[in-house]
């Protein structure tokens, strides 16, 4: 498990279940996901399953306090290419100020050092201007675009493909660290 001050990133559980199906359909997760449906219990089942237990996803839980407030994945794990994609999303409104960014950290440490892997992926909806940023934030860099890709809120929408390498993430890490806490090299444990 790796902590950062009064945060914990743990593993995805059979208990978590039931919290990650509301989280996914409340309005502020819901709106920036690629489907315009609210998901079934039956999706929900399905697509939990395979998080917990396919061979090619990790997926944590970020715990505040001893509360859940967020979830990252990492899919496509791909060990001889040495990359994945991820999602990720703070599901409480209430989870204090930076905790995306605490988990983004943590995450993001976790791959690229425990995991060894050299490039993590992602997929930003275009009119999502918060997340593109956030991304920006932390190392990603704009490698494409696809036109139209998704059918979303009566429109189609471009998808922007990002992506982070391991020697950016791990010069920019030292920089978020002190600028998101105070926190100096070595002041998290993982």
């Amino acid at each position: 498990m790796q902590s950062f001050g009064e945060y914990n990133l743990i593993p995805l559980s059979a208990m978590h279940k039931d919290l990650i199906f509301r989280w996914r359909n409340s309005d502020h997760i819901h709106e920036n996901m690629n489907t315009d449906h609210m998901i079934t219990e039956e999706e929900h089942a399905l697509w939990f399953e395979q998080a917990r237990n396919d061979d090619r996803t990790v997926a944590f839980l970020l715990v505040y306090q001893k509360q859940p407030i967020g979830f990252v994945n990492f899919t496509d794990i791909d060990s001889e290419s040495r990359r994945c994609s991820w999602g990720f999303y703070i599901g409480e409104l209430g989870a204090p100020r930076g905790s995306g960014q605490i988990m983004a950290l943590l995450s993001l440490d976790h791959v690229f050092k425990a995991l060894d892997l050299r490039k993590v992926c992602s997929e930003v909806l275009d009119f999502n201007r918060r997340s593109y940023a956030f991304h920006q934030k932390l190392g990603f860099n704009e490698e494409g675009r696809l036109k139209e890709q998704i059918y979303k809120n009566n429109r189609c929408v471009d998808v922007v493909l990002m992506a982070l390498f391991k020697p950016t993430w791990l010069s920019k890490r030292e920089e978020l660290l002190v600028e998101w806490r105070g926190y100096k090299n070595g002041e998290y444990r993982h």
